[in-house]
């Protein structure tokens, strides 16, 4: 693991009761189903993130970016590498990075 710069996290959101079929999206009037987000409240409480491993001090793995809780359970720890990397993918435009 140590070669690699970047790690998929997949954990479960342990502390989150609610669960919606639709959500607003922030800022926005415009309601769209749940799985079109990234939002937690879902009915199944997986959540995966990539995120980049700054250290490695076994058993610990120290990363960078992470948005969940303490204490959150890990399902399993893989290495990001070409095979994750998809160019040029489609976005709503809610979602698009200006300038």
């Amino acid at each position: 693991m140590d070669e690699y710069s970047h790690v998929i996290l997949i954990y479960v959101f342990h502390e989150q009761r609610e669960v919606r079929l639709r959500v607003k999206l922030k800022g926005t009037d415009k309601e769209v189903g749940i799985f079109a987000t990234r939002y937690p409240i879902r009915p199944n409480p997986i959540g995966i993130s990539v995120l980049e491993l700054v250290k490695i001090e076994p058993p610990r793995l120290w990363l960078k970016g992470l948005d969940a809780w303490t204490g959150t359970p890990v399902i399993d720890i893989k290495p990001y590498d070409y095979y994750d990397i998809v160019k040029r993918p489609k976005i709503p435009k809610e979602f698009e990075m200006s300038g």
